[in-house]
């Protein structure tokens, strides 16, 4: 059975990280590792308070953003199998890990870089596949554009909410497993050959990961893969919020910025 370890990034209230280690606790086998990157180094002792004595807590002095600080934290503890990397507000079904185990042993993770479970958020709906096909750049530098000015970057978050809230509670629509562009960046599985790769060391400090990771899986040959049998439920928003302060517009203009060059 292939090891899966699980590295949620936490800052702010650990609250939700208790939730997110309860649903592995109740996983229907053991075959996990919890490798906790935290990046509030201050609040490590309330960290502590909520996950099992047997984690691996990595404390960063400093906050190194989503995408960094828990691969900093994998490559501190020498984690060199496959890992979720996650927000902390999101709940694992019990059969998660048994599924990836069933994935594998099937050699469907075969030649990919990047596994994409089914995220099933607060309307009901699948966030994945995050992206089937690869972005224009012109719709790439579109939305670089709407993220130029303050005002402007708020409207288009509060808008996107609004329409999720309007749309209501419904069944999850569950899309066919199968090769996509992107994965969401709430949660992704992460093959060893990227975790160990240089390449995959995020030049930005949040948002965009999903192109980001995307782009670096198809220049080292490996794929995507949008596989709905593994299933977790996410809160979203719980670390930067709805309404985004100018700091975090700010870091989420840069990577637009910056994922509109990629493509280019």
């Amino acid at each position: 059975m292939t090891m899966l370890t699980f590295a949620p990034v936490q800052f702010g209230d650990p609250a939700d990280l208790g939730k997110l280690v309860a649903s592995l606790k109740d996983q229907t086998i053991s075959e996990w590792r919890l490798v906790v990157a935290n990046n509030q180094a201050e609040r490590s002792s309330e960290v502590q308070g909520v996950i099992p004595q047997d984690t691996s807590l990595i404390s960063h002095s400093e906050n190194l953003g989503y995408l960094n600080g828990a691969v900093r934290a994998l490559r501190s503890c020498g984690v060199d199998g496959w890992a979720v990397i996650s927000n902390t507000d999101v709940i694992f079904e019990p059969d998660f890990v048994e599924a990836f185990g069933a994935l594998v042993a099937a050699g469907k993770a075969e030649g990919v870089g990047i596994i994409a479970p089914a995220i099933i958020d607060g309307s009901g709906h699948d966030q994945n596949p995050f992206m089937t096909t690869r972005p224009s750049t012109r719709s790439m530098g579109r939305r670089a554009a709407m993220f130029r000015f303050v005002p402007l970057a708020r409207l288009v978050v509060l808008a996107a909410t609004m329409r999720k809230q309007r749309a209501g509670k419904r069944p999850p629509r569950i899309k066919p497993a199968g090769a996509i562009y992107a994965a969401h960046g709430s949660c992704f599985i992460i093959a060893p050959e990227l975790l160990q790769s240089p390449a995959i060391d995020y030049p930005q400090f949040l948002f965009g990961e999903e192109i980001f990771l995307a782009e670096v899986a198809r220049t080292q040959g490996l794929s995507v893969l949008y596989a709905p049998q593994l299933r977790a439920a996410h809160a979203e928003h719980q670390s930067t919020g709805v309404w985004r302060t100018r700091q975090v517009l700010k870091w989420q203009r840069d990577s637009a910025r910056a994922n509109w060059r990629r493509l280019r």
